[in-house]
């Protein structure tokens, strides 16, 4: 069995950050070396009935040229008595506009809560198309 951290690379893309004054998108990298991708985003003291939002982005390279959406994106709406929200959504490279030279990709998190919210995020790319060598 291979080491996690051999098999997924985590990047923290938005780190605790107002997600409801404007939607929040993280830095774009790159996806070419991995099979998954997992957009996961979390937030604290959303009201019932408030929903939290994940998209995944794609772009031709790191500084987001000719960004787009990668797949649809999923909601998390809070239940009565509100709470924590937490929200993936998954996507595998192959989906990317590769033929048009799309690799890259971001996160894109916010809610409806109509005030303040801190919110994070966070990109799993899984499933390398390498393996490290193993160091024991």
């Amino acid at each position: 069995m291979e080491k996690l951290i051999e098999e997924v690379k985590f990047v923290n893309a938005v780190n605790s950050a107002d997600i409801d004054t404007a939607d929040v998108t993280s830095t774009y990298v790159d996806a070419k070396d991995f099979k998954q991708i997992t957009g996961s985003a979390q937030c604290e003291a959303l009201t019932v009935g408030k929903i939290l939002t994940v998209q995944l982005l794609q772009a031709t390279d790191s500084s987001g040229t000719g960004a787009k959406v990668l797949g649809t994106a999923v909601t998390y709406t809070a239940p009565t008595g509100g709470g924590r929200g937490v929200v993936q959504q998954h996507a595998y490279t192959a989906e990317l506009d590769n033929e048009n030279g799309f690799r890259y990709v971001a996160v894109r998190v916010g809610t409806d809560l109509g005030s303040a919210v801190v919110g994070s995020a966070q990109i799993l790319l899984s499933e390398p198309s390498y393996k490290p060598v193993s160091n024991g």
